[in-house]
């Protein structure tokens, strides 16, 4: 997850740190002018802003970024350029014949696609009856719970009504019991 964020980051910090080796700051322009000149040489030859300020102010000073050439001696390590020796000469060890040996990327794909799609199509149908099958369940579940409030408000509702049943009539005048 970090490389997909570093790679992009990357990508526009080098551009960026291209343009601004390559501009030379004109006469009385200061290093905030400067910036905003290769701000603008930046979206107009790449067509978006420039979005990693800090990145690039924390990475301009270092070795690497001062120096191009201590990360391609990183990148070509294992390979021979021609006033270099050859180390092993008639010794090397010959490769096996064969298929040549897969990448990673290759590795991971050939898994991957070994699963055929009727399977893929099969598992996406176990899915949906499962999902249907537990919303049904849900429903019935709620369905349940609804019944059960409203049979207990049904229960308050006549309680309530046979309420005037309870009250005590022996005090009041003949007059005022209709009025109840």
């Amino acid at each position: 997850m970090l490389t997909g964020k570093w790679t992009p980051m990357n990508k526009d910090v080098c551009k960026f740190n291209a343009i601004y080796d390559q501009t030379t700051a004109l006469s009385g322009e200061n290093d905030e002018k400067l910036y905003t000149r290769v701000l603008t040489l930046f979206r107009d030859q790449n067509n978006v802003e420039f979005r990693h300020r800090s990145a690039w102010l924390f990475l301009k000073d270092k070795y690497k970024w001062q120096n191009p050439e201590s990360t391609q001696a990183r990148r070509t390590r294992g390979q021979l350029t021609e006033d270099e020796p050859e180390m092993f000469r008639d010794d090397v060890i010959p490769r096996p014949s064969g298929a040549p040996r897969k990448t990673k990327s290759q590795r991971s794909s050939a898994s991957s696609s070994a699963i055929s799609s009727s399977s893929k199509n099969r598992v996406t149908d176990l899915m949906q009856e499962q999902i249907l099958i537990d919303r049904e369940a849900k429903k019935e579940s709620m369905d349940c719970e609804l019944a059960a409030r409203l049979a207990v408000c049904e229960i308050q509702k006549r309680n309530e009504d046979l309420k005037i049943l309870t009250f005590d009539t022996t005090g009041m005048l003949p007059g005022g019991t209709a009025n109840i």
